[in-house]
């Protein structure tokens, strides 16, 4: 699948695990994805690609 992926373009991926409430973003590097740590409540999620966008899991999971 991240051939695909890649192939495709795409620069950033973010896995996102409502149940455990974590979030796990893959940033295309030099044609290969690498993985950030395991982000979870009270972690600020930053966005290698869009400039400025930040998401607080905070807030994204209080409802869940």
């Amino acid at each position: 699948m991240e051939k695909e992926e890649s192939k495709s373009g795409v620069k950033e991926y973010w896995i996102v695990d409502p149940e455990g409430k974590t979030v796990l973003i893959y940033t295309l590097t030099q044609g290969k994805y690498s993985a950030s740590r395991w982000m979870t409540e009270g972690d600020l999620a930053k966005s290698s690609v869009l400039s400025g966008f930040e998401l607080d899991l905070d807030e994204f999971f209080k409802d869940t």
